[in-house]
């Protein structure tokens, strides 16, 4: 579950829903109450705690036998058109959880993960630092990008 704190009382805490799914980023309408039983008892990520940026996981498909070296830096190159790396507030940011995690700068990259679903189609899922802010328009920007390259691919093949 995912959601905005909007009320919390002696018993519950109520929660406005961002979905659609795990990592949506859009309201979906719905009221979530959790019992504060639950606070102790689930883990509980905070997303707004460590500033105007959080780990974000996506997925886009992609057909088995694909080079996904390609795909990895067509989703890149996305990325870094929708957010600046050498943006100020998210140098800033990067320093701070660098220092915060001990882990060096370059392990804050975007990193990759394939995931299998089905005989012939897979996932590959790009993590990385969105702004909270932007979250939905940064994603759907890096999705679009990628689409777009899909769609210009399946223009250039020639039918057999």
């Amino acid at each position: 579950m995912r959601g905005e704190v909007v009320d919390t009382g002696v018993t519950a805490t109520t929660l406005e829903e961002l979905g659609p799914g795990r990592h949506g980023a859009s309201y979906t309408g719905q009221k979530i109450v959790l019992p504060n039983s639950m606070l102790l008892t689930s883990p509980v990520v905070n997303e707004h705690e460590e500033g105007p940026f959080v780990l974000h996981s996506f997925s886009v498909p992609f057909k088995l036998g694909e080079d996904i070296a390609v795909l990895e830096r067509i989703l890149l190159d996305a990325a870094h058109k929708a957010l600046d790396p050498k943006d100020p507030a998210l140098v800033k940011f990067a320093k701070k959880m660098s220092h915060l995690l001990d882990f060096p700068l370059a392990g804050l990259a975007p990193k990759f993960q394939v995931r299998f679903t089905e005989s012939e189609t897979a996932w590959l899922q790009i993590s990385l630092f969105l702004p909270v802010q932007q979250l939905p328009d940064k994603e759907h920007e890096i999705c679009k990008a990628y689409l777009d390259w899909r769609h210009r691919q399946q223009q250039t093949e020639v039918p057999s």
